[in-house]
């Protein structure tokens, strides 16, 4: 009856510790993508960013030597 409860309690414990590492995983899955979503963002933005500078800088040099 003992050896019985061990294997039982052995076994919960190893799928509990399965069931942790799957959500850990998940979790850790889920935190990359959102982290990798935002850096896209932050890329787009900064390539709109630079476009528009350029096309300051160019619309001022432009002015200024009269093009």
């Amino acid at each position: 009856m003992a050896v019985g409860k061990l294997m039982y309690c052995m076994a919960s414990l190893s799928l509990g510790l399965k069931m942790k590492n799957k959500k850990t995983r998940e979790w850790k899955r889920d935190m990359e993508r959102k982290w990798r979503d935002k850096e896209m963002e932050w890329m787009k933005e900064l390539a709109f960013l630079e476009i528009g500078n350029w096309s300051l800088f160019i619309g001022f040099q432009a002015t200024l030597f009269g093009l």
